[in-house]
């Protein structure tokens, strides 16, 4: 029984589509296996505070003692996996207040339980946000409501912070709202979604690489 309270968050404003859909009933998976309170949101244009000041919206009123597992709107991943990653990081809730599941990017630091290491200071992306646990204490500590997704992954942990270092294979749908030929499930074969995913896929084999030897890629990353 978790002593923290955990709330599911991912945000469909943008999105309501096949693959939307099937995100939701992923996300439903792990809320009924784990107890999770959904935290799905869907802002008119009007009350739309932006990606990082939807999130903070959502904290409002929720203790900082507990939790927020974030996910994207767009991405699709096994759900027995996902469930089993999850699984292994609920049970850092409480002892530290950053936790990444997913494995992306690897962690270097002193190994743990359930492989998982401690995130260091010189590593790169070390706030990434898909499938991550935070104490919304923490989120709210370390956030500025006009940071956008890509001005989280690169600020610099101040509590120690911890991520599995199993990678799941996570499909990435959507670039930039483009279909990824690679990774829709039922891709439009338009030029401009061949366009878009094309060197999407080149730096993804890039970085997959580079991720069976974790110390290069942090090094290479954080310059």
């Amino acid at each position: 029984m978790l002593e923290k309270t955990v709330y599911c968050y991912c945000d469909f404003s943008v999105s309501d589509d096949a693959i939307s859909n099937e995100v939701i009933d992923l996300l439903h998976a792990v809320n009924k296996e784990f107890g999770f309170k959904n935290k799905f949101i869907r802002q008119s244009p009007s009350d739309d505070k932006g990606w990082t000041g939807n999130i903070l919206k959502a904290m409002e009123g929720l203790s900082s003692e507990d939790y927020f597992f974030i996910w994207f709107d767009d991405l699709l991943v096994e759900q027995k996996t996902l469930i089993q990653a999850v699984s292994k990081g609920l049970v850092n809730v409480g002892d530290y207040a950053y936790i990444r599941v997913t494995g992306r990017p690897p962690p270097i630091g002193e190994a743990l339980a359930d492989n998982y290491r401690v995130i260091l200071g010189r590593e790169s992306y070390q706030c990434s946000l898909v499938g991550t646990l935070w104490s919304i204490g923490y989120f709210k500590m370390l956030v500025g409501c006009s940071d956008s997704p890509w001005d989280i992954e690169r600020k610099k942990h101040n509590r120690p912070a911890i991520g599995s270092t199993s990678r799941l294979f996570i499909r990435n749908t959507k670039i930039k709202g483009k279909d990824n030929i690679f990774h829709h499930p039922q891709p439009t074969f338009s030029c401009e979604n061949i366009l878009s995913s094309t060197p999407w896929f080149l730096k993804r084999l890039l970085r997959e690489t580079l991720c069976r030897f974790p110390r290069i890629y942090h090094w290479l990353y954080s310059k």
